[in-house]
């Protein structure tokens, strides 16, 4: 086992980046460039998370936890976009990405 996947976080953004895989980037009435740009963010906070915590130097660690807490909240926006345009309820996964966003957090403010 990697050191991420012990990470409790890491559970959770996988969840984030299945639903986002299986229900908005499977919806083609959902504009390309959206899919695109959410696919790309919600792959980016599950990789800079892997990434982060293989690092070696605090500073490596926190720059990319900042990254991955980054795109969560990229992700979080993109979610709101889609239901404004979309009309689909996503609120569930806002929430989780919020938990995820104050976890990232408290991850950065561990690396000490």
């Amino acid at each position: 086992m990697f050191d991420f996947e012990k990470l409790s976080v890491f559970e959770k953004i996988r969840f984030i980046n299945k639903d986002i895989f299986t229900k908005i980037l499977s919806n083609k009435t959902v504009d390309l460039e959206i899919r695109d740009q959410i696919k790309r963010a919600s792959l980016s906070s599950l990789l800079n998370l892997a990434e982060g915590s293989g690092r070696e130097s605090k500073a490596d660690k926190k720059h990319f936890y900042a990254i991955s807490k980054t795109s969560l909240l990229e992700v979080s926006a993109l979610l709101i976009v889609i239901e404004d345009i979309y009309f689909n309820d996503f609120s569930y996964l806002k929430d989780l990405t919020l938990e995820c966003i104050k976890m990232m957090s408290g991850l950065i403010k561990s690396v000490n």
